[in-house]
């Protein structure tokens, strides 16, 4: 694992253990998890120098002052799988909002590209290009007719 994978390890356990032993202002830390997790898509988009998910975390961001204008209810989430924030009671224009910015959110998505890994091409998935020649063999060229 990279420093990066441990820093992002590190940042979940202690997000989960502010989750667990914040229970009582679940509100305040809540709208704290949306905004942190949004801002740590943002920070790990920019050193990984992948900015197709920028919008998600831009998204998470904006949505926490509508959700606090709103008057929303939120509360943290840390369960066996998930571990952030949820904001919900959102009147139907803001649920309209963020229909709006999850659109605008997708796109980075589809129209930036994956930025090449150290090696210098686009990352892939784990099969190499020796087993993929083998899984798809070209067809052996068929014998002249005489």
């Amino acid at each position: 694992m990279s420093v990066w994978n441990w820093i992002q390890l590190a940042v979940a356990i202690i997000v989960a253990i502010v989750a667990y032993l914040g229970k009582g202002w679940s509100k305040w830390l809540g709208y704290a998890m949306v905004f942190g997790a949004g801002a740590l898509i943002i920070g790990v988009s920019i050193v990984q120098q992948d900015y197709r998910f920028i919008g998600f975390g831009i998204l998470a961001i904006i949505m926490v002052p509508l959700g606090l204008i709103a008057n929303a209810t939120a509360e943290s989430k840390a369960d066996d799988d998930t571990l952030g924030g949820e904001i919900s009671n959102l009147p139907p224009w803001v649920m309209w909002v963020a229909a709006v910015l999850f659109v605008g959110a997708i796109i980075p998505f589809f129209v930036l590209k994956a930025p090449p890994n150290l090696s210098g091409g686009v990352p892939q998935t784990q099969q190499t290009e020796l087993q993929t020649k083998h899984a798809n063999p070209k067809p052996a060229k068929a014998p002249a007719k005489h």
